[in-house]
């Protein structure tokens, strides 16, 4: 069962495999295809595969790692989800539903990825 973050349980609901390594979408689809999965409190298994990142000491170079649990904190407020929840993206997404909108505004608008989200039909009809 694999460990995932709390951004990650939201972000990947819009990944489509753009703009990464062919290594790093493989991964990202394989964490995808699991029914469950563990919710960490930072690394995962995501951040495992990819290639900004630095090592434990470090965390992520591409955002840096404060920055990173900062929104790893709001996205588990939002869903109510705590590390160590054995979830499935049907309840990641049941509750995504009514919180999305909060998200789109407090870490979206920043985001690099935004355009590819907001193509998929998730992000046009969640509120």
């Amino acid at each position: 069962m694999p460990f995932l973050r709390g951004h990650h349980l939201i972000c990947l609901n819009f990944f489509k495999g753009e703009g990464y390594s062919k290594e790093f979408v493989e991964a990202l689809f394989s964490v995808l295809s699991s029914e469950k999965f563990t919710i960490s409190e930072g690394f995962d298994d995501v951040c495992k595969a990819c290639p900004g990142w630095q090592g434990l000491q470090k965390g992520c170079s591409t955002y840096g790692e404060d920055y990173i649990r900062r929104i790893d904190s709001l996205a588990l407020s939002l869903l109510k989800f705590k590390p160590g929840d054995k979830v499935s993206w049907n309840e990641v997404r049941e509750r995504l539903k009514s919180t999305i909108g909060n998200w789109k505004k407090e870490v979206c608008s920043d985001c690099e990825w935004v355009r590819v989200c907001s193509e998929s039909q998730e992000w046009r009809e969640w509120k």
